[in-house]
């Protein structure tokens, strides 16, 4: 049974006894309650849940042989396991009768404080291995008890007066020696006993020096801190390195850090408080330094327009500027102080190392996770896609981070800033696409031309061959045919010979729908928009989609009354809606509309259409209903749109 966690309840009459017990078993992690006799521990262990007692035997009103025997007879007490510890009842003869009574270990007073807290240690170790079950050992009966009883109590009341100047004098050599200070006031606040230790510390020549002042008045630098102490007291009964600032007999101010607790008169009522004091001056000092440097650190991170964190050597958070803020929208406060790679979590919605873990890490382990890495001595530079920024639109990010070394060259932390380099990655890569777009539209345009002068250049060779007959005029109507399908084409590839040229942009869908219908005439048809502030990144082309779509409801929705563009959120990102209530398009043709082919310029623009959108990695697809009218849906990835708000 290990100390942290478990409950003991502390029997002894001796109030200097009893208390050197309780701070010696709250030091090595118990939970302590106290009873200055065996009625009030019976009462106290009614009333609660508790793991173990020890108790003295020599007690007023009920002593601990009697208590064992009541707790023992108590179905809810019988299996607390009960250690005696006593000065009085020290002969062989005590000991098995108290053993006998059903304690687990039998312990003399006085023993070393080290030694007492390895046997009551060891005491709940073995019982908790090996639990005896009192429910079914039978309890002695009232004639064989005050046999035994009679036996030992008889001749220890001499003995134990004599034991007890003993403890006092061993009490006194501790209070006298401890390094931290013991002071214990009345119930009207004034010091009535405190350790050299605590002359000391306050600056005094003796303890008696001290006595009989108010400690809140004498000893507090501000009165009203003693009042909020109390307050503190009154609530749990107890306080643990509760920080206070004191004053010593020069003015001058101790920082100290005190448990104290009540302590109780025989009646049970409250004597005063009492407790230990230390001083912290130097580590609130050393604290409040790294607070300040720490502070400093944000202020200056606060500035910089990069998100930027860091984090100390045990890789809590110390700083997260407000960029940061906007990027994770995850506030400074919710993250100060966190540790255990917290800081991943607005990133990837998980602890792990980022790029900041991974400063001294090889190479190769960085490239694992990053692409671009660069690395010069310590800093180390790299770039990555990351899903959970921006409240989950993702963003694509270049990060530089590099250790926080201290005056002396000590490493203590490290930093990171992070820069959203979407847009700039997004018009990269859609650059190349466009190159390639362009390339497609130009080997398009290219072997139309071929194509159509090599015809002509055949029918023409023909037209030399023969006379000027009707067959000659039928060659050359073709000509004609073929000399207008070549200048539709130049036509068409002039109109789209902006494509890709200029790197994408975030356009207003909106703006765009407006500008390419007012290339057609579709003023007869009612129109309905519901795409107010909506903005996805798209070619400078866009106004030239919604052209071409309108254009399809001119020639071939024909029944059309209305059209509408609206938009919904999808798990994958944004679609956008075009539709009319015109004849729609057949079944068979819904995907062979998009295809490149010789089916005339319109099917061209589809196809283009198509082309311009896939530049930014939008796509378009036909899921109307025959008969019932057009829907085209634009389906735009996450990252590629944003709602800006009406315009």
């Amino acid at each position: 049974m290990e100390g942290t966690g478990v409950k003991i309840l502390v029997a002894d009459d001796n109030e200097k006894n009893l208390y050197m017990l309780e701070v010696l078993l709250k030091g090595a992690g118990y939970e302590v309650v106290t009873a200055r006799n065996g009625i009030e521990a019976l009462s106290k262990l009614r009333a609660g849940r508790f793991d173990g007692i020890v108790s003295d035997i020599l007690m007023p009103e009920m002593d601990g042989f009697r208590l064992i025997r009541e707790c023992r007879k108590d179905p809810g007490l019988c299996q607390i396991p009960f250690i005696f510890y006593t000065a009085t009842y020290t002969e062989k003869k005590d000991e098995v009768f108290g053993l006998s009574l059903g304690a687990i270990r039998y312990l003399i007073k006085p023993a070393e404080p080290e030694e007492l807290i390895r046997q009551i240690h060891e005491a709940f170790l073995d019982h908790a291995r090996s639990p005896r079950d009192y429910t079914i050992e039978p309890v002695p009966d009232e004639v064989t008890f005050m046999r035994g009883y009679t036996q030992r109590v008889g001749a220890k009341l001499e003995t134990k007066a004599r034991l007890l100047e003993e403890s006092e004098e061993k009490y006194r050599t501790i209070l006298e020696n401890i390094q931290d200070a013991f002071y214990r006031s009345d119930n009207g606040g004034n010091l009535i006993m405190v350790s050299p230790s605590g002359a000391s510390l306050l600056g005094y020549n003796s303890s008696d020096e001290m006595l009989g002042f108010s400690i809140a008045g004498r000893f507090y630098a501000n009165p009203d801190d003693r009042a909020a102490l109390l307050e503190a007291i009154k609530e749990k009964g107890f306080v643990r390195d509760y920080e206070i600032n004191l004053r010593r007999k020069d003015g001058s101010v101790v920082m100290a850090s005190t448990t104290s607790h009540y302590y109780y008169n025989p009646d049970g009522s409250i004597a005063g408080v009492e407790g230990i004091l230390r001083d912290i001056t130097d580590r609130k000092q050393a604290e409040d330094a790294l607070k300040l440097s720490e502070r400093r650190l944000s202020d200056l991170v606060n500035f910089l327009p990069d998100a930027t964190f860091a984090i100390d050597k045990a890789g809590r958070i110390i700083t997260w500027n407000r960029a940061m803020e906007e990027m994770t929208g995850t506030k400074a406060g919710d993250m100060l102080g966190k540790g255990d790679h917290e800081y991943a979590i607005p990133f990837y919605g998980e602890r792990r190392p980022i790029l900041i873990d991974l400063i001294f890490e090889d190479i190769q382990t960085v490239e694992s996770r990053y692409v671009h890495v660069q690395r010069s001595g310590n800093v180390l530079v790299a770039e990555a896609s990351v899903p959970g920024t921006y409240q989950g639109r993702g963003a694509y990010l270049w990060g530089i981070a590099t250790p926080l070394y201290d005056n002396e060259g000590n490493i203590v932390g490290a930093i990171e800033s992070i820069r959203d380099i979407t847009d700039r990655k997004m018009a990269q890569d859609a650059l190349a696409r466009a190159t390639k777009k362009l390339n497609l539209l130009n080997s398009i345009t290219f072997n139309d031309i071929q194509n159509g002068i090599y015809s002509l250049t055949g029918y023409l060779q023909l037209q030399h061959q023969g006379s000027m007959d009707e067959k000659l005029q039928q060659y050359l109507n073709k000509q004609t045919v073929i000399l207008q399908k070549i200048s539709e084409s130049l036509k068409f590839a002039s109109t789209y010979q902006g494509l890709g040229l200029k790197p994408p942009a975030w356009q207003n869908v909106q703006q765009s729908f407006l500008l390419g219908i007012s290339h057609t005439d579709i003023s007869k048809l009612s129109r309905t928009l519901n795409v107010e502030g909506l903005e996805i990144y798209a070619d400078p082309l866009l106004e030239k989609v919604f052209f071409t779509l309108a254009e399809n409801i001119i020639l071939h929705g024909k029944t059309a009354t209305a059209v509408s563009l609206s938009y919904r959120e999808t798990d994958n990102g944004l679609v956008l809606v075009f539709e009319d209530n015109g004849e729609g398009i057949p079944s068979g043709m819904k995907e062979k509309i998009f295809e490149r082919k010789d089916v005339g310029t319109k099917g061209l623009d589809l196809f283009l259409a198509s082309e311009i959108l896939s530049i930014t990695g939008i796509t378009i697809k036909e899921t109307g209903e025959p008969g019932k009218g057009a829907r085209f849906e634009i389906a735009v990835p996450k990252g590629a749109y944003r709602l800006t708000g009406a315009t």
